[in-house]
Parts: structure tokens; C-alpha cells; sequence
């Protein structure tokens, strides 16, 4: 009797084990991962309508993104901020500052996305104040002319320049912000300024300044310019392939948007470059070759040039430069 009690006993406290068991067995169900973190750089003008469209469509949430926006003047400190690892994903950069980390560090940057300037379709611009008595280039010669920090606005304005008087003597090239550049033209500081958009148009439009002259640069280089390439380093795309991707898929959406709806762009646009949508709808909208569309040759073409007028210290490669399938396949 005690011996089937005892039995008993045993068999109520395994069964109390198991359920146990099986109760406080951790759940296997799928969780869903935390969204990876990217630091992507920009500027606040309208040569990064592709990310601006990409972040209000929430194209990289989509994709498990969290995008942490990083704002900069320049795009020398856009490169200085990638390679330094303070940021992962540059989303346009001067084609040249990108062949100069090229040239100094071989492949610690891919390119993956170009933004196109057309000779018919201009995007940098000479302003003048309304007022001005100036009418052509020449009478700029002994004057200031403000432009866009970095390297790449000085030395295309030294080549802009060259056809007319020597710019290293005649003229005083200053760095200026955007945001600081027509108060600059309406204050007399300075005589000129080479800018893009939104700068142009918010001047037209408030009666500022007044176009001397549209797409200055085409007349030194091609009429069809890759002069913005975007850029993520190599260590992000081996450590995170997967956020890699889904950077260049979301900023790709944003293009195809872009393409499909330019008037909706420009007010995206408006909003996250601080305009009213009277400046908005007079804006241009940019043109972008996608991973698979970039035009190699047209990209060498322009980094020889630079080579040539030693801007470069050396030939780069276009090819070299670009995110490659061995290093990340195309989706």
C-alpha cells in the first residue's frame, strides 16, 4: 500500500516537472529585428531631392532602416566624416573629393547612385544683385564672388574663370553658406555668387539677385556631368550587407518616385530645405543615374579631366570606384 502511494506521489511530481517545463520553455516564435542604424550624409540643397523623398516616403523604414540624417556645408567634410566612420552612407558627394580619397585610399569608399548635371537642364549658377551694373563675366575681374564651401565650387570657378583673367590674381574667391550668400549679394559684401538651387530661385523670387550666367561650368567641361557621386564605405557594406542593400534600394524607390511624380518632389523638397512652395514649384528637378545605370565612361571622362588640370595628383579609375557585385551583389 505505501509502496502504490508512494508510486503515486512520484508520478503527480514528474508530471508537475514536465508541465513546468514545457510552461517556462522560452518562446521560439520569430521576433522581429531592430531596424540598423545608418548615418547618411546631405546637403540642404536640391541636388538631394532623391533622399529628401526617400525619408518623407519612408522608403528606408520600409527596409528596417533607421536613418539618422547628418547635415553638412561641404562635401570635403561629407568624405572626411565617411572615411573617419562618423558616418556610413554620404548620399551625394563631389565626384572630385570622391577620386581624391580614391586616390589617397583605394577602395575604403564604393560609389553606388550619380546625380547628372545637363548643360540644358543647369543647376550651378552666377548671380548678381538686381541692381547690378555688371552684365558678363569679364567685368567680374578685381571683384568677390562668394560660392559654396569646398574645394570643388573654388576650383570650378578657377576654371570658369581662366577663359577671361587669371583667377589665382584677379579675383577673391570666398566660401560662404548658402544660407549666408544673398544676404552677402544684398548687403554689398560681395559682387557675386556661384551657387545651385534652392539659392537661385529664392533670390529671383524675393528680387535679390538676377542670373548673370546659367551652367557656367558646361562651358569648360561635358554638357552631360556626373558631378555628384553617393557613397557608402567599404567596412559598412562588409559589416551590415543587409542595411548596405537597403540603403541603395531605398534611395533607388526615391529616384523611380522622382522620375514618376516631379511636381510632388518639389514640394518634398520644399519642405525639408525650409522653402515656401512659391520658391518650390520654380525649382528644378534632378536627374540621378541608378547602380545600374551609371555611365562609366562618361564618369572617367570627367575624373581624367581633373587628372589633366591636376585637381587629381594622379589617374583614377571610374570603375574601381564603383560598388561591384563581388563586393555586393545587385539586388
Amino acid at each position: 500500500m505505501k509502496r502504490r502511494v508512494f508510486l503515486a506521489v512520484l508520478g503527480l511530481a514528474l508530471l508537475c516537472v514536465v508541465w513546468l517545463g514545457i510552461s517556462t520553455r522560452p518562446s521560439h516564435a520569430p521576433t522581429q529585428a531592430a531596424p540598423a542604424t545608418v548615418r547618411i550624409a546631405y546637403k540642404a540643397n536640391a541636388a538631394y531631392q532623391h533622399f529628401f523623398v526617400a525619408m518623407e516616403k519612408g522608403c528606408f523604414e520600409k527596409l528596417g532602416i533607421k536613418v539618422v540624417p547628418v547635415e553638412f556645408e561641404s562635401t570635403n567634410e561629407m568624405l572626411e566624416s565617411l572615411v573617419a566612420g562618423r558616418v556610413e552612407v554620404t548620399s551625394g558627394s563631389s565626384t572630385e573629393v570622391i577620386g581624391m580619397v580614391q586616390q589617397n585610399s583605394p577602395g575604403v569608399v564604393k560609389v553606388f547612385l550619380a546625380s547628372v548635371w545637363r548643360k540644358d537642364n543647369p543647376f550651378d549658377f552666377l548671380l548678381v544683385a538686381k541692381d547690378s551694373a555688371i552684365t558678363t563675366i569679364e567685368q567680374l575681374k578685381g571683384k568677390k564672388v562668394a560660392t559654396i564651401p569646398g574645394s570643388t565650387p573654388v576650383n570650378w570657378l578657377q576654371l570658369i574663370f581662366a577663359k577671361y583673367f587669371d583667377p589665382k590674381k584677379d579675383i577673391d574667391i570666398i566660401e560662404t553658406s548658402p544660407r549666408l550668400q544673398l544676404q552677402a549679394l544684398a548687403a554689398k559684401q560681395v559682387d557675386a555668387v556661384y551657387t545651385v538651387e534652392p539659392v537661385v530661385t529664392i533670390g529671383e523670387v524675393k528680387g535679390i539677385s538676377r542670373v548673370l550666367k546659367a551652367g557656367p561650368i558646361h562651358d569648360v567641361l561635358m554638357d552631360e556631368l556626373p558631378a555628384g557621386l553617393a557613397a557608402m564605405s567599404t567596412r559598412f557594406i562588409k559589416e551590415n550587407p543587409t542595411a548596405a542593400q537597403g540603403v541603395i534600394s531605398a534611395l533607388e524607390q526615391a529616384v523611380d518616385f522622382i522620375r514618376a511624380n516631379p511636381g510632388e518632389t518639389k514640394t518634398i523638397t520644399a519642405k525639408y530645405t525650409k522653402l515656401d512652395l512659391q520658391v518650390a514649384s520654380r525649382l528644378k528637378v534632378f536627374e540621378y543615374w541608378k547602380r545600374g545605370e551609371i555611365k562609366v565612361e562618361v564618369v572617367q571622362q570627367y575624373l581624367d579631366f581633373l587628372a589633366e588640370h591636376q585637381i587629381l595628383a594622379k589617374r583614377v579609375s571610374a570603375r574601381d570606384m564603383l560598388l561591384g557585385p563581388a563586393i555586393l551583389p545587385s539586388k
